[in-house]
């Protein structure tokens, strides 16, 4: 499940195209149902994207806790989310909403938690978990089944006349459950038992059994078309679970992970789309490369992730995830440049080898240095290459760190480039004075206006003089 208020609708997608891709190659399942039941608060990009990946369900949970109680009173509980756009409904998606506090057993039977808790087997004698009401579950047998099953049937009455029509859920989890078989078997077995007894009980008018999600919708479906359930479009933002506590603090928090998250999605669409342009080798190994980047970035797409409310160890192995998928994305795109940019002819494949430096004002990690250009009179020019990865062309100023203040920046076709050198500024505290900006002296800010076409490359190519005289801007062509 992933977060719905931070994460990038593009990481959104790589994380559902990733794990639909996984389900498919190893278990052959195409899921049709989603489950959202921890996200806090939930946006209408959601439905959306989920629609047009084939999902015909959706099942949220944590919604301010006044709009549940409004949409229960109205029996809008089940409701087709549309775009606010949409006048028709083409984008229409039917959604649960889950009526009370908590996705976990005690809230999710029905309207009292004391009695719910108590059909929760997990929570058995023995088993060391309690119910916080002191009421413990019983061991289902001949003797007490026909009271416990009126007792939980009633639960069952009042949630389904939240909703309109005969077919009610009730999850049946929480939180790390089901780790060991043990607490599937007395999960099973008892409530075996409770629905033989209801399915036999004629005057209890009930059917009651294991399903999936999709077999809920399904016998939903059945009994109302989708045109009769209400529409409604917008968000559920912001969150509150109970009185004015409002989740919103996650909005800002863990600042680093977030902006990490957004430069490791940038470095990963730009290596995929230039690892893409070339039929490479197995041995390369590119595509296990990328693959765990995909996967270090769609894992902290998770709730707990990119909202940065997971613990602090989890965070950091978040942080050294991708990290590390940040690095093998440069380094796939710098073995990608170099072959595109190389004549076939004279190409020789060194699939370890870095021929490039990837340079980015946004450096993902503190312990990491910007790359700066070194020319002068034994090597009096190089190249920058500017890739840009949008579907259109793109008129930007980029910047480079370079050793020396004079230089003149010249575009494929030898046509000087306007450019800007600027100095480096760290600070420093003398004496009892305070921090004071100081320029450097062996580095400077080159800047000038990049024109690169869509999903395109271009290269730059900067020359050492030896004057800012020298350095003046014309349209005068320098010759190999």
């Amino acid at each position: 499940m992933n977060d719905e208020a931070n994460s990038h609708w593009i990481a959104i997608i790589q994380q559902l195209t990733e794990g639909l891709t996984w389900l498919k190659v190893h278990l052959n399942v195409t899921p049709v149902s989603s489950w959202a039941i921890d996200p806090f608060g939930h946006t209408p990009t959601m439905p959306y994207i989920l629609k047009g990946s084939g999902m015909k369900h959706l099942l949220i949970q944590r919604t301010h806790y006044s709009v549940k109680k409004r949409m229960a009173q109205k029996k809008d509980l089940e409701f087709r989310w549309r775009q606010i756009w949409d006048n028709i409904g083409e984008t229409d998606l039917l959604t649960h909403m889950m009526p009370f506090y908590s996705y976990d057993v005690p809230h999710t039977c029905g309207p009292d938690p004391k009695i719910c808790c108590q059909f929760d087997f997990k929570r058995l004698p023995g088993y060391g978990v309690n119910c916080p009401w002191r009421i413990a579950p019983q061991a289902i047998d001949e003797v007490n089944v026909a009271k416990r099953a009126e007792l939980i049937v009633d639960q069952w009455r009042k949630k389904s006349i939240l909703y309109r029509t005969r077919s009610v859920l009730i999850p049946l989890g929480d939180d790390f459950r089901y780790s060991q078989s043990s607490e599937w078997e007395a999960q099973r077995v008892n409530y075996g038992k409770l629905f033989e007894y209801i399915n036999n009980e004629p005057s209890l008018h009930v059917q009651a059994k294991f399903a999936t999600l999709s077999e809920y919708f399904e016998s939903v479906t059945k009994e109302k078309e989708l045109e009769q359930f209400p529409s409604l479009s917008g968000d559920f933002f912001t969150y509150a679970d109970k009185d004015d506590n409002y989740w919103s603090g996650y909005f800002t928090s863990r600042p680093y992970h977030k902006r990490l998250d957004r430069v490791l999605m940038n470095f990963l669409r730009s290596a995929e789309m230039l690892h893409s342009w070339t039929i490479w080798e197995t041995e390369a190994g590119f595509d296990n490369l990328l693959r765990n980047a995909r996967r270090a970035l769609s894992l902290f797409q998770h709730h707990d992730g990119v909202t940065g409310t997971a613990k602090d160890h989890v965070m950091k192995d978040y942080a050294a995830r991708m990290i590390d998928a940040v690095r093998a994305s440069k380094f796939v795109i710098q073995q990608s440049v170099y072959r595109l940019l190389t004549k076939p002819s004279i190409y020789q494949p060194d699939y370890k080898f870095t021929y490039l430096n990837i340079d980015d004002s946004r450096s993902p990690s503190p312990d990491e240095n910007r790359p700066t250009i070194i020319i002068g009179d034994e090597i009096p020019f190089k190249y920058v290459v500017v890739h840009n990865s949008l579907p259109q062309a793109r008129v930007e100023l980029v910047e480079f760190l370079i050793a020396k203040p004079f230089v003149t920046v010249t575009d494929p076709d030898k046509n000087t480039v306007p450019a800007q050198v600027s100095p480096v500024w760290s600070w420093h505290r003398g004496g009892f004075t305070a921090y004071a900006p100081q320029a450097s002296t062996t580095k400077y800010r080159l800047t000038f206006k990049a024109t690169v076409p869509p999903m395109g490359l271009k290269v730059y190519t900067i020359h050492s003089v030896n004057s800012a005289a020298e350095s003046r801007f014309d349209n005068s062509k320098f010759s190999k």
